[in-house]
């Protein structure tokens, strides 16, 4: 009887043993799973944000065109174009420069969202051409959601042509719970 007690034993902490280490090679497994997935993802949204300016050679008939809201996920980055044209109502080439300024409710979180310009920070145009900006918004994973109620970040757009004010515009940028496989 004796025996058979010790095999039991020594059966069951067996068992338990594998499913430790097995439960601790899953979690290793999805961990490094999630890294591999995660950066990808970020990986292929700055390639399509910068691929998407570089292909675009729409044309434009106002000195400025941009989103009015811009929509980021929790804890993400994600990129939107900017563009800007020399209409000739200043005459020659000008250098064109473009500056964000935040427009945060009272009260909103400090450094929970921010945007900036990745791409050439001013650019040469003649009458008639016309360039691509590329802005960066990024949110932190407790930056608040947006629900309206006057809580929305936002940024005003301010383009100068040598210096002097050319166009103004603003966004706002939408939060959103983040989506994703964990």
């Amino acid at each position: 009887m004796d025996r058979k007690k010790r095999g039991a034993i020594e059966l069951s902490i067996t068992t338990i043993v594998v499913v430790v280490i097995g439960v601790t090679l899953l979690t290793l497994g999805l961990v490094f799973v999630k890294g591999i997935f995660g950066k990808l993802t970020t990986l292929s949204d700055d390639i399509f944000g910068k691929s998407s300016t570089i292909i675009d050679t729409l044309t434009i008939d106002t000195k400025l065109s941009v989103s009015s809201s811009v929509s980021v996920e929790q804890g993400r980055t994600t990129t939107f174009k900017v563009q800007v044209g020399h209409d000739g109502t200043l005459s020659g080439a000008r250098t064109f420069t473009i500056e964000l300024t935040p427009r945060f409710p009272a009260g909103y979180p400090a450094n929970v969202v921010e945007a900036k310009v990745i791409s050439e920070p001013s650019v040469q145009l003649n009458e008639g051409q016309q360039a691509t900006f590329v802005i960066q918004v990024a949110t932190t994973t407790s930056a608040p959601l947006s629900a309206g109620l006057g809580r929305t970040p936002a940024y005003g757009l301010t383009v100068k042509a040598d210096n002097q004010v050319y166009a103004t515009s603003a966004f706002i940028i939408n939060v959103e719970k983040g989506r994703g496989l964990f």
